[in-house]
Order: C-alpha cells, then structure tokens, then sequence
C-alpha cells in the first residue's frame, strides 16, 4: 500500500485506492485478488504479495 501511495503521489497519473476485502469481497472477485496485498493495474492483478521498491516498480510499468 505504501508503495502504490507513493507513486500515487508523485504522479498526477497515477490513483490509488486501498480496499479491504472482507468488506468488499465481490470486488475481490471482479478483479481475481485471491492474495493480498494485491496491485491491480488496469483491471488485472499486476504485482502480489509484498514487494520491494524494484520489483513493484518493475511489475508496475510491465502493466504500462
């Protein structure tokens, strides 16, 4: 989360929204999150799991 905050930050073309599923777990569903933390980029789960600042950002622009 703090990862996908940061970039969020730094970019106007970036969002970020953090959601906890077991609140919401039909979005859970909708976007194939089954491990959480789960970035989801464009509708597709993009990087899971708690990541180092090189891999996140490797797995983010691999979604670019």
């Amino acid at each position: 989360m703090a990862l996908s905050t940061s970039f969020a930050l730094e970019s106007d073309r970036i969002t970020t929204d953090v959601i906890m599923v077991p609140l919401f777990p039909y979005l859970a569903v909708r976007y194939g999150v089954g491990d959480v933390p789960t970035t989801v980029i464009n509708g597709r789960p993009a990087a899971v799991g708690a990541l180092d600042e090189d891999a996140y950002l490797t797995a983010v622009l691999a979604q670019a």
